[in-house]
């Protein structure tokens, strides 16, 4: 049982405790992940061998952006050698240039896709059958590596590893971003001197910043990824100091505060780590906020900043490399739909300034929760007012309301249920369930409600600020 770290004090503050993610009962363990017949990825595929080399964001990921766009259209698109590309692809955008906000968020967006790609085709060729069918982890679509890395032998102290499971705070933090992503959560790598055992150094809502074994950062993954620091030294430094910081437990932060390093979110273990051991800001570009200056949400619950450090930010840092990822395809379709709904919301808000709605309803109710849990929330999140938890609870009520609309909606809007819907697909329904929801919203704000409609409507709950 884990939450999620980033935006996890807003479904904290929402559900009026502190929230315990369940992600199922898969354990990952390290004979899983040692998978004999993975297929091993040179440093740089031949495809992106072949591209020309430039300066500048649009040289460097233009090239790409076409590969992908030849890939997706399907001309040669269903091998594992197009698995091998994109993955080998996802690898190099990292080395692109990330100096600027725009360049990294470009950076961010083709290396999203062309995971989604990626995943579509995986599943296409596991509903084939064979040995790597309903198998998580295990086969040679599951594992995709650096030639030269071997798991769990090769982890060193400061590696950074990146996890993902298919649950609601999972999404939330991968996805509640300018830039959405597919991982959730941060760890650093630690290997005991002594024993050569290994942990992880990670920070966890309702538990703090602390020492954990491996085992329990790695139980009932969806995607898992090693990153390794181009300075080792340095990034053993990193572990090494917050390592020792960890002796005594850091709460967890819920304003998540990049500033403060009193308390830490799940990220801001590395970024702390790296200040400390060389004062190297990690990652070198950080995500903004959905909505972020337009919308009092964040504010009225007690986030500090517009812009945070989520874990996709280190996928644009060119000193980052990825060592090797793992994915159960068995969880993509579960995952899509989940992805769909709060990428989506972040979506609308960053582009078409929607907001929550406040109601009295809402407010009241969340009143009355908000004092009568106040005490254990309050003490739990390291001090938090009385007024950011009565504001979760109103905003939560109004989040949990929205998403089973939308769900629901989404839903009835598939056609074939039993097949596997793509990221993409799902969010072409989702955008004409908005726009038909929009239209009729506006239309009963004008005439009243059409005769026999009595559908509830997503925009009685979440709209465009001024509609």
């Amino acid at each position: 049982m884990r939450a999620s770290c980033i935006l996890t004090v807003v479904l904290t503050l929402m559900a009026g405790r502190v929230y315990a993610a369940d992600f199922g009962d898969l354990a990952v363990r390290a004979s899983d992940l040692n998978t004999a017949n993975a297929v091993e990825i040179p440093s740089a595929t031949q495809a992106y061998q072949e591209l020309p080399e430039g300066d500048g964001c649009e040289a460097q990921s233009g090239p790409i952006r076409r590969l992908i766009d030849s890939i997706e259209a399907g001309a040669a698109r269903g091998s594992r050698a197009e698995m091998n590309a994109l993955f080998g692809l996802r690898r190099q955008l990292a080395l692109g240039s990330a100096n600027a906000p725009e360049c990294a968020r470009e950076m961010r967006e083709l290396i999203s896709r062309s995971r989604h790609i990626q995943d579509d085709i995986a599943v296409a060729l596991l509903a084939g059958g064979g040995e790597n069918s309903g198998v998580p982890f295990r086969g040679e679509l599951s594992v995709q590596k650096n030639a030269s890395f071997r798991f769990p032998e090769d982890l060193r102290t400061g590696d950074i590893m990146l996890s993902r499971g298919t649950n609601m705070m999972g999404s939330i933090a991968a996805r509640m971003s300018e830039t959405p992503g597919e991982y959730s959560h941060l760890g650093m790598v630690y290997r005991d001197p002594q024993t050569r055992g290994l942990f992880i150094l990670a920070s966890d809502a309702g538990v703090g910043a602390a020492v954990e074994p491996i085992a329990k950062f790695l139980g009932g993954r969806a995607r898992l990824m090693v990153m390794r620091y181009q300075d080792t030294e340095l990034a053993e430094k990193a572990a090494l100091l917050m390592r020792a910081r960890l002796e005594k437990t850091v709460p967890y932060d819920y304003s998540l505060d990049a500033a403060d390093d009193s308390s830490l979110y799940c990220t801001e273990v590395a970024a702390v780590g790296f200040r400390l051991a060389g004062r190297i800001e990690v990652p070198l570009q950080m995500s903004r906020l959905p909505g972020a200056g337009r919308n009092r949400m964040y504010s009225d619950i007690g986030i500090a900043g517009r812009n945070v450090f989520f874990a996709q930010d280190l996928e644009a840092d060119p000193r980052f490399e990825v060592m090797a990822e793992w994915t159960d395809y068995s969880r993509i379709g579960e995952m899509n739909k989940i992805d769909a709904v709060y990428g989506k919301m972040a979506q609308w808000m960053d582009r078409e300034n929607y907001v929550f709605t406040k109601n009295i309803l809402n407010q009241g109710i969340g009143g009355i929760l908000s004092t009568l849990a106040g005490k254990k929330i309050s003490d739990s999140a390291g001090g938090l007012g009385g007024l950011s938890i009565r504001n979760g609870f109103d905003f939560g009520l109004t989040l949990y309301q929205f998403v089973t609309v939308l769900r629901t909606k989404m839903a009835e809007s598939i056609k074939d249920k039993a097949r596997y819907h793509s990221l993409a697909e799902l969010n072409g329904i989702l955008e004409s369930v908005r726009a038909e929801d929009s239209r009729r919203y506006k239309d009963a704000a004008l005439y009243g409600p059409a005769e026999h409609d009595f559908s509830v409507n997503i925009h009685s709950y979440f709209r465009p600020g001024r509609m």
